[in-house]
Protein backbone atom coordinates (compact mmCIF):
# COMPACT_ATOMS: atom_id res chain seq x y z
CA UNK A 1 0.00 0.00 0.00
CA UNK A 2 1.40 3.23 -1.37
CA UNK A 3 0.09 6.97 -0.07
CA UNK A 4 0.80 9.35 -2.83
CA UNK A 5 1.79 12.99 -1.71
CA UNK A 6 1.62 15.97 -3.61
CA UNK A 7 4.40 17.67 -3.87
CA UNK A 8 5.72 21.98 -3.58
CA UNK A 9 5.11 24.25 -1.64
CA UNK A 10 3.12 24.07 1.45
CA UNK A 11 0.92 27.22 3.10
CA UNK A 12 -0.65 26.74 5.98
CA UNK A 13 -3.10 28.60 6.99
CA UNK A 14 -3.95 29.18 10.65
CA UNK A 15 -7.69 30.03 12.57
CA UNK A 16 -7.11 33.60 13.85
CA UNK A 17 -8.69 31.70 17.14
CA UNK A 18 -6.15 29.29 17.33
CA UNK A 19 -4.15 29.91 20.42
CA UNK A 20 -1.77 27.51 20.80
CA UNK A 21 -0.60 27.37 17.27
CA UNK A 22 1.69 24.53 15.71
CA UNK A 23 4.83 25.48 13.66
CA UNK A 24 4.94 24.29 10.09
CA UNK A 25 7.90 23.98 8.02
CA UNK A 26 6.37 25.99 5.04
CA UNK A 27 4.48 29.73 5.42
CA UNK A 28 1.56 30.24 7.20
CA UNK A 29 -0.88 32.73 7.40
CA UNK A 30 -3.73 33.38 9.98
CA UNK A 31 -7.35 33.74 8.76
CA UNK A 32 -9.92 33.20 10.47
CA UNK A 33 -11.29 29.81 8.95
CA UNK A 34 -15.43 28.16 8.77
CA UNK A 35 -13.94 25.21 10.34
CA UNK A 36 -11.37 23.84 12.59
CA UNK A 37 -7.71 24.84 13.12
CA UNK A 38 -5.94 24.77 9.94
CA UNK A 39 -5.97 24.00 6.34
CA UNK A 40 -4.33 24.11 3.58
CA UNK A 41 -3.23 26.75 0.44
CA UNK A 42 -5.10 26.81 -2.61
CA UNK A 43 -3.17 24.05 -4.09
CA UNK A 44 -3.75 21.24 -1.97
CA UNK A 45 -7.10 23.32 -0.79
CA UNK A 46 -9.80 20.29 -1.14
CA UNK A 47 -12.17 21.51 1.80
CA UNK A 48 -10.07 19.02 4.45
CA UNK A 49 -9.47 21.08 7.68
CA UNK A 50 -7.95 19.70 11.02
CA UNK A 51 -8.76 20.73 14.11
CA UNK A 52 -5.81 20.51 16.92
CA UNK A 53 -6.30 19.11 20.45
CA UNK A 54 -4.77 18.83 23.49
CA UNK A 55 -5.84 15.07 25.20
CA UNK A 56 -7.22 17.79 27.84
CA UNK A 57 -8.96 19.73 24.93
CA UNK A 58 -10.61 16.84 23.75
CA UNK A 59 -11.64 15.65 26.84
CA UNK A 60 -13.34 19.45 27.11
CA UNK A 61 -14.48 18.80 23.99
CA UNK A 62 -16.55 15.29 24.77
CA UNK A 63 -18.11 15.94 27.42
CA UNK A 64 -19.27 20.02 28.81
CA UNK A 65 -18.30 21.25 24.76
CA UNK A 66 -19.64 18.40 22.69
CA UNK A 67 -22.85 20.04 21.48
CA UNK A 68 -21.03 23.24 20.46
CA UNK A 69 -18.32 20.58 18.58
CA UNK A 70 -21.33 18.38 17.24
CA UNK A 71 -22.55 21.80 15.41
CA UNK A 72 -19.26 22.36 14.30
CA UNK A 73 -19.21 18.75 12.85
CA UNK A 74 -22.79 19.41 11.42
CA UNK A 75 -21.79 23.09 9.86
CA UNK A 76 -18.89 21.53 8.38
CA UNK A 77 -20.98 18.71 6.87
CA UNK A 78 -23.15 21.28 5.28
CA UNK A 79 -20.62 23.29 3.67
CA UNK A 80 -19.10 19.92 2.21
CA UNK A 81 -15.70 20.37 4.32
CA UNK A 82 -14.12 17.15 6.36
CA UNK A 83 -13.08 17.29 9.47
CA UNK A 84 -9.86 15.49 10.80
CA UNK A 85 -9.19 15.73 14.69
CA UNK A 86 -5.62 15.78 15.75
CA UNK A 87 -4.91 15.33 19.34
CA UNK A 88 -1.54 15.98 20.91
CA UNK A 89 -1.77 12.59 22.44
CA UNK A 90 -0.86 8.76 21.53
CA UNK A 91 -3.88 6.45 21.36
CA UNK A 92 -2.91 4.31 24.46
CA UNK A 93 -2.32 7.39 26.92
CA UNK A 94 -5.67 8.58 25.12
CA UNK A 95 -6.88 5.75 26.47
CA UNK A 96 -5.69 5.25 29.53
CA UNK A 97 -6.91 9.17 30.35
CA UNK A 98 -7.69 9.53 33.71
CA UNK A 99 -9.07 13.45 34.79
CA UNK A 100 -7.64 14.37 38.09
CA UNK A 101 -9.93 16.58 39.38
CA UNK A 102 -12.89 15.15 41.30
CA UNK A 103 -15.52 17.06 39.58
CA UNK A 104 -14.87 14.42 36.28
CA UNK A 105 -13.42 11.33 37.45
CA UNK A 106 -16.12 9.32 35.76
CA UNK A 107 -14.95 10.90 32.29
CA UNK A 108 -11.71 8.20 31.27
CA UNK A 109 -10.46 6.85 28.33
CA UNK A 110 -13.23 4.75 27.70
CA UNK A 111 -16.04 7.38 27.84
CA UNK A 112 -14.17 9.41 25.25
CA UNK A 113 -13.02 6.50 23.00
CA UNK A 114 -17.20 5.71 23.14
CA UNK A 115 -18.04 9.38 21.80
CA UNK A 116 -15.31 9.30 19.21
CA UNK A 117 -16.44 6.00 17.76
CA UNK A 118 -19.92 7.75 18.13
CA UNK A 119 -19.07 10.65 15.98
CA UNK A 120 -17.59 8.27 13.51
CA UNK A 121 -20.65 6.28 13.21
CA UNK A 122 -22.81 9.21 12.45
CA UNK A 123 -20.60 11.38 10.27
CA UNK A 124 -19.13 10.46 7.46
CA UNK A 125 -16.99 13.42 7.17
CA UNK A 126 -14.77 13.33 10.15
CA UNK A 127 -11.82 10.96 11.27
CA UNK A 128 -9.81 11.00 15.00
CA UNK A 129 -5.85 10.51 14.62
CA UNK A 130 -3.71 10.09 17.72
CA UNK A 131 -0.15 12.05 17.31
CA UNK A 132 1.93 11.21 20.68
CA UNK A 133 2.75 15.12 20.92
CA UNK A 134 2.99 18.50 19.30
CA UNK A 135 5.77 17.75 16.91
CA UNK A 136 4.33 14.50 15.49
CA UNK A 137 1.24 16.14 15.05
CA UNK A 138 2.58 19.10 13.10
CA UNK A 139 4.47 16.36 10.92
CA UNK A 140 1.12 14.25 10.60
CA UNK A 141 -0.85 17.77 9.56
CA UNK A 142 1.59 18.37 7.13
CA UNK A 143 1.60 14.78 5.70
CA UNK A 144 -2.47 14.63 5.87
CA UNK A 145 -2.31 18.19 3.84
CA UNK A 146 -0.31 16.57 0.92
CA UNK A 147 -2.67 13.46 0.46
CA UNK A 148 -5.42 15.92 -0.63
CA UNK A 149 -8.89 13.99 -1.39
CA UNK A 150 -7.43 10.54 -0.41
CA UNK A 151 -7.12 11.66 3.22
CA UNK A 152 -10.78 11.86 3.01
CA UNK A 153 -10.92 8.39 2.35
CA UNK A 154 -8.23 6.72 4.09
CA UNK A 155 -7.65 5.34 7.73
CA UNK A 156 -5.78 7.93 9.03
CA UNK A 157 -4.81 6.07 12.50
CA UNK A 158 -3.78 3.00 10.35
CA UNK A 159 -1.43 4.92 7.71
CA UNK A 160 -0.03 6.46 11.29
CA UNK A 161 0.66 3.61 13.01
CA UNK A 162 2.07 1.85 9.75
CA UNK A 163 4.42 4.83 9.52
CA UNK A 164 3.07 5.75 6.00
CA UNK A 165 2.06 9.54 7.08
Amino acid sequence: FKVTRQEGELKVFIDTREQAALSFTGNIESRKLIVGDYCPNDEFFCNLFVERKSIYDLAGTLTKGIERFEREIQRAKELGAYLVVVTESSFTDAFDYSPKNSFSQKIGGPYLFNKIRRFMTEYDNIQFVFAKNRPRSTELIENIFRMGESAKTSDLEYLKDQKLI
